[in-house]
């Protein structure tokens, strides 16, 4: 999950998502996504950072937990 959260995502916000404290659970939840869905469902997740970008407004832990949400699985 790790490389595809690199490979999709601007580094910046690679680099947040993977060193926030929820990435274990988020990375064991796209896992099983990719693994029931295929890996085209996790990119769609991961594509939300460039499509809602309300993370952006948020600075500091908050815009750790913005990009936490917006790759979250519905």
């Amino acid at each position: 999950m790790r490389s595809a959260s690199t490979s999709l995502l601007p580094e910046r916000e690679a680099g947040l998502l993977i060193g926030s404290r929820p990435w274990p659970l988020l990375a064991a939840r796209m896992q099983q996504l990719g693994e029931h869905h295929g890996t085209d469902t996790v990119a769609q997740h991961l594509n939300r950072l460039t499509t809602g970008t309300s993370w952006q407004e948020a600075t500091g832990s908050a815009l750790v937990g913005r990009l936490v949400d917006a790759t979250s699985c519905p």
